[in-house]
């Protein structure tokens, strides 16, 4: 999940924006939340860093309606779930420019996609989003409507019903040019 890379990035803002806070939400191994807890003490971030371990669905929505954005950094993710519900909270997305991330976070109207192995490049786009507030909130206004249009239930089963249509017209085309 490179929770070391947002790690060192977020040290980069911590310096930048003080009063910055960044809450961890997830499991991860052992070891890897062992290394990560060594250094949010050795980089002097252990005021502005929680680890919350597996949170329930109403926790994470309060801290979903809490977060100026959203950073998911990860070295793989295939179409990530938080992003649609941080969008749906109106949250922008600081994400990895890889893999299905590039179909869900519209570069600089919801957010902004990075290099995941470039923590200048993260801790750049976090700052930007935490510094200009007026930016994030017509960010964030336009992560509702995306979400709303994308990731709504009803248009999810209407795009389903769309490609099963397409498909069956194409059956049937197929089958009317062989009779």
């Amino acid at each position: 999940k490179n929770i070391l890379g947002l790690l060192r990035a977020f040290h980069t803002v911590h310096e930048h924006i003080p009063n910055s806070r960044l809450h961890l939400a997830g499991s991860g191994d052992k070891q890897t939340l062992h290394a990560c807890s060594i250094y949010v003490k050795e980089s002097g971030l252990s005021t502005a860093v929680e680890f919350m371990g597996n949170v329930d669905r109403n926790t994470l929505t309060k801290e979903l309606t809490q977060a100026a954005c959203l950073a998911l950094v990860s070295h793989q993710e295939t179409a990530p779930m938080i992003i649609g519900e941080a969008m749906a909270a109106g949250v922008p997305i600081v994400a990895s420019d890889m893999n299905g991330i590039p179909y869900m976070v519209e570069e600089g109207l919801t957010g902004f996609r990075v290099n995941q192995n470039d923590p200048h490049q993260i801790a750049t786009q976090l700052i930007e989003l935490l510094r200009n507030v007026p930016s994030n909130q017509v960010m964030g206004k336009r992560c509702r409507e995306v979400a709303f249009k994308r990731f709504h239930p009803d248009e999810v089963v209407m795009q389903t019903l769309n490609v099963y249509r397409h498909i069956l017209d194409q059956v049937r085309d197929s089958t009317a040019s062989h009779a």
